[in-house]
């Protein structure tokens, strides 16, 4: 895998759930369902995760800018996550976003198995 294959599997790996949600199911009221996000936010999470991607493919294996792209992508995700009353990333969203992020900075070369975005991460 490479960090292009990646960044083109983030669509149904990453954001299918997050637009998803915003499909109004039967069981919801109609009148009364409002998502506290919006495609634009599930956007800007792509955007993000994207340009942690190109960061990556930038870093040159070095352990330093890896971490410190890692560091600012979570924090970047929990400034959105809260402007969106924490519905944007939930569990499942959580666990598909560590797992991308984990997965990318081992293709970029910095080789862990640990959750390198919990020290940061608020979601």
């Amino acid at each position: 895998m490479s960090l292009e294959d990646l960044k083109n599997s983030l669509g149904e790996d990453v954001l299918t759930s997050m637009y998803e949600y915003l499909i109004p199911e039967e069981d919801d009221e109609m009148e009364g369902f409002v998502p506290a996000y919006g495609k634009k936010d599930v956007k800007t999470c792509e955007e993000i995760l994207l340009e942690f991607i190109d960061a990556l493919s930038r870093a040159d294996e070095n352990k330093e800018i890896i971490m410190g792209q890692v560091k600012e992508t979570v924090l970047a995700l929990n400034v959105l996550n809260e402007k969106c009353e924490y519905e944007l990333i939930e569990t499942d969203q959580r666990e598909d976003i560590c797992k991308f992020i984990i997965t990318a900075v081992n293709v970029a070369g910095l080789k862990t198995d640990e959750d390198v975005t919990e020290e940061w991460r608020e979601w």
